[in-house]
């Protein structure tokens, strides 16, 4: 499954992920890769409540 968000131009990519996970369901097989804009604290305590592995580009 795919989960689609629309933006504003002026909304920064990583404002939408939380919304997209929970359109996307939580499932501990889920992986998420993104870069350094994902990377902060709110992010990782949010995977980590889903139990939803990450891996960010460098």
């Amino acid at each position: 499954m795919i989960a689609v968000e629309t933006t504003a131009v002026n909304c920064h990519d990583s404002q939408p992920l939380l919304t997209l996970l929970d359109k996307r369901g939580s499932n501990p097989a889920i992986r998420v890769h993104a870069d350094k804009a994902y990377c902060s604290q709110r992010h990782h305590d949010a995977l980590k409540l889903r139990s939803i592995k990450k891996r960010y580009s460098r």
